[in-house]
Order: structure tokens, then C-alpha cells, then sequence
């Protein structure tokens, strides 16, 4: 239901909106963590509104919206406060505005009639896979405990091979994380078949071997038929790539239309 182009309108119609993200942070920045959480979230809506509007109702990027929306707006409240920025610092203040979201909103939520659940809301009802609202809410180790360091080791050896970098971190994400896009479109097989292709491929060397690379080739016309899309993972690369800006790490930089400044905020 997406192709390059529909991403493409999309992250042309989102960019402007994480700026108003970080924005909004320093504007409510005096608030507790989890009043500023609840400020926001409108912004948050508006800003899936304007992507469903681009995409012709395709949702390409709602998850990374949660995601990356979340982490501007600590990066906004923590520079209002005068607190230096960093990955972790991001991530921690990130869980003080996401804290009891997981119970909130899936475990203890009552059913609203006539309300359509979101796919999180289903695939927890289903499966008991708590998404994308519990890596926020526990700060997203995920992304600092596997991703982060994972991204900055391979970078520093292979400094001209960033799209393989970036694909390798992509495998790594994919061989352990609990996809709930993936659980979506094709329930726990699915999830277990794209786990076992990640590490397979990350066995074989991954984007770095002709072998790895002709495997990730299998994998990709494989997922296209099946109509599988690790999105959960793509969705944590690209918040991997945002906070390896932050702490001293090593940037992930030059996206066409970025930005060469560090921080722009």
C-alpha cells in the first residue's frame, strides 16, 4: 500500500513539524514530565493528520511520528532547562513523559464503543506485544543498549560505507525486536520468519559479504511477497540515527535536504 514516492510526500510534509515538536517542548518546559507528554500529544495527532493528507491515507511514518515526536520534545524541554543534551539524557527524560502509558493505554484501557482500536491497541489485544509505547516508556533500550552502539562501532570501521552501516543496524533490530507492524500483516509466524532471515543474514556477514548481500536480496523479494514490513524496526534505525547526533557518539549525517549543523534547534 506505500512505495518510495509515498514516503517521500510524507517525510516532505513531516519535517516541519519535529522542528515545532522541539518547539513545544521548550515552550512547556517548566511542566512535569508527564503534563508536557500531555500537551503535546495533540501536536502529535496533527501532525499524523497532515502525513495521512500526503500519503492519501497510507500510514508511512505514524509510528516514527510517536517516536521521533517524543524525543524532540525532551530535546526541547531539556534545552530550556539548561540540561545538556545526549542520547541518554533524551531517552530518560523520553520515559518521565511516557511513565504508566503501557497500563494507561493497553493493559487496563476500557473499550470505547464505536471507537476503532489502532493497530498497537490490536496487536496487544491479540499478542500481549506491547509496541513502540514500551520501548518509550523504558526509555528505549533498544535503541541504547543494541542500536546506538552497534551503529557507532560499525561507523568508526567502515567511515565510507554508511548505507551498509545503516543496513546492518536495520538487521540487528530485526533479528531480536517484537515488530508489532510485522505482528500486524502476518501474526507471530511472520515475526519469527523475519527474525530468523535477519540473523541468518547477519551470520553471513551481512551487507558486507557478497553472500550476506545476495541473502538481504532473497529477504527483501521474499517480505515484498509476503506483504511483511519490519516498520517497528525501521521506525527504531531512524531514532538510532537521530541520537547518534547526541553525546559525542558519531553522526549519521547528510540525508538529502538534512541539515550539516549538529543540533537545529
Amino acid at each position: 500500500d506505500m512505495d518510495y514516492s509515498t514516503f517521500q510526500a510524507s517525510a516532505r510534509v513531516l519535517r516541519p513539524w519535529f522542528a515545532d515538536f522541539v518547539r513545544r517542548g521548550c515552550l512547556l518546559a517548566r511542566l512535569e514530565p508527564e503534563e508536557i507528554f500531555l500537551r503535546a500529544r495533540p501536536l502529535g495527532v496533527d501532525a499524523e493528520k497532515a502525513m495521512f493528507a500526503a500519503t492519501g491515507g497510507v500510514n508511512t511514518h505514524k509510528g516514527l511520528v510517536f517516536s521521533l515526536g517524543l524525543l524532540c520534545v525532551a530535546a526541547g524541554a531539556l534545552k530550556s532547562r539548561g540540561v545538556s543534551l545526549s542520547a541518554e539524557a533524551l531517552c530518560g527524560f523520553s520515559a518521565r513523559m511516557c511513565s504508566g502509558i503501557v497500563d494507561r493505554e493497553l493493559r487496563n484501557r476500557e473499550e470505547d464503543v464505536g471507537r476503532n482500536p489502532s493497530h498497537g491497541e490490536r496487536v496487544f489485544s491479540l499478542y500481549g506485544a506491547p509496541g513502540v509505547r514500551d520501548e518509550a516508556e523504558k526509555g528505549f533500550p533498544t535503541v541504547l543498549r543494541t542500536a546506538l552502539p552497534r551503529m557507532r562501532d560499525l561507523l568508526l570501521r567502515y567511515p565510507g560505507r554508511r548505507n551498509h552501516v545503516l543496513l546492518a543496524v536495520l538487521l540487528e533490530l530485526m533479528s531480536g525486536l517484537e515488530d508489532t507492524n510485522v505482528l500486524t500483516r502476518g501474526g507471530p509466524e511472520a515475526l519469527e520468519r523475519v527474525r530468523r532471515s535477519a540473523r541468518e543474514a547477519l551470520a553471513l556477514g551481512g551487507p558486507f559479504t557478497r553472500r550476506g548481500s545476495f541473502h538481504i536480496d532473497d529477504m527483501s523479494r521474499d517480505f515484498a511477497a509476503a506483504g511483511i514490513s519490519p516498520g517497528g524496526s525501521a521506525d527504531l534505525l531512524a531514532v538510532s540515527i537521530f541520537l547518534s547526533g547526541f553525546g559525542g557518539g558519531v553522526m549519521v549525517s547528510h540525508f538529502p535536504g538534512a541539515t550539516d549543523k549538529k543540533n537545529d534547534f
